[in-house]
């Protein structure tokens, strides 16, 4: 994983539940992988040091949905932050630019699916994508390539 490093040098453990067998989906593999750096990145940010991080995928068949959640056990946010959370240029950290979700929120919403995150100051935050199963054309909207 790119971010292996990262985990190591801060003492943060990945906890993964992948589920197996997912179905194949159409997905811009690079832009949900930027996604998924984005939200980890923050993760890793938001616990400092000698945290855990839990990564878990489900299917969702009655929804048609292919879920990814990622939690961590760091400072968590307020409710005035978890509203602003995916504006452009919002930040909680004081050298960040407020783009990596604001960029990812637009990347999901491309593919047709969900992102919303759950949060408590000192807890805390859970980030959960929701994206569709079913084939969707999101090239429309500026992707490049399919998975």
């Amino acid at each position: 994983m790119i971010l292996n490093n990262e985990f190591y040098i801060h003492h943060i453990r990945i906890d993964e539940d992948l589920e197996n067998d997912l179905p194949q989906t159409l997905l811009d593999e690079n832009q949900i992988e930027q996604v998924l750096i984005n939200i980890l990145l923050n993760a890793v940010h938001a616990i400092e040091n000698d945290g855990i991080i839990s990564i878990k995928t489900r299917m969702d068949s009655e929804q048609a949905e292919l879920r990814i959640e990622i939690a961590d056990n760091g400072c968590g946010m307020n409710e005035k932050e978890i509203r602003k959370i995916f504006d452009p240029f919002f930040s909680t950290k004081p050298s960040g630019t407020g783009l990596g979700l604001a960029v990812s929120y637009g990347i999901i919403r491309n593919h047709q699916g969900s992102i919303r995150v759950e949060s408590r100051s000192g807890k805390g935050s859970c980030f959960i994508i929701d994206l569709p199963i079913s084939p969707v054309d999101f090239r429309k909207e500026g992707g490049e390539g399919i998975a």
